[in-house]
C-alpha cells in the first residue's frame, strides 16, 4: 500500500496541485481495524465521504494533477502537523480506538523517520512530480 495516489493532470501545464487528505478509510496491512468496529470505517470518522471523488472531478474539470491518500486518519492525519496532539487520534467523534490510546505525544518524537511519516511522504513524492 501507498500513503499518496498521484493523480495525473490530463491539461497542459496546470499550475494548479490538488490535495484530498481524507480521501481512503483504508488501513495498511498490520494495522488490522485499530479495534474498532469495521462499520466505523464506513463512516466520517475514517475519513471525508466523497471527498476523494469530488477531487477527481474538479482536477478532471481544471485539467490538474492531485494527490489523494490511501489511509484512514485513524491511522495519522496527513494535514496536522508532528507538534499537533491530534495527529494520532486517540478518540474520534466520541469512539475510543484502541488501537491508538496508548500513544501519546512522546511516543511521536521519532514519527519523521517512520515508514507512514505523512510529512516525508508527501514531499517525496511532490518532488517526483515535479520532475515528471
Amino acid at each position: 500500500m501507498t500513503a499518496f495516489e498521484h493523480v495525473a493532470a490530463r491539461g497542459p501545464g496546470s499550475t494548479l496541485l490538488l490535495l484530498c487528505d481524507h480521501a481512503s478509510a483504508a488501513l495498511p496491512e498490520g494495522y488490522g481495524r485499530l479495534g474498532l468496529d469495521p462499520a466505523l470505517f464506513q463512516t466520517h470518522i475514517a475519513y471525508d465521504i466523497g471527498a476523494e471523488s469530488v477531487t477527481r472531478q474538479v482536477a478532471e474539470l481544471l485539467g490538474a494533477p492531485a494527490i489523494c491518500t490511501r489511509f484512514s486518519r485513524l491511522l495519522i492525519d496527513p494535514n496536522r502537523g508532528l507538534d499537533d496532539p491530534t495527529l494520532i487520534m486517540r478518540i474520534s467523534d466520541g469512539a475510543v480506538v484502541p488501537g491508538n490510546a496508548c500513544l501519546s505525544t512522546a511516543n511521536w518524537k521519532g514519527i519523521s523517520s517512520m515508514p507512514l511519516s505523512c510529512e516525508n511522504r508527501v514531499s517525496s513524492q511532490v518532488l517526483s512530480m515535479s520532475q515528471m
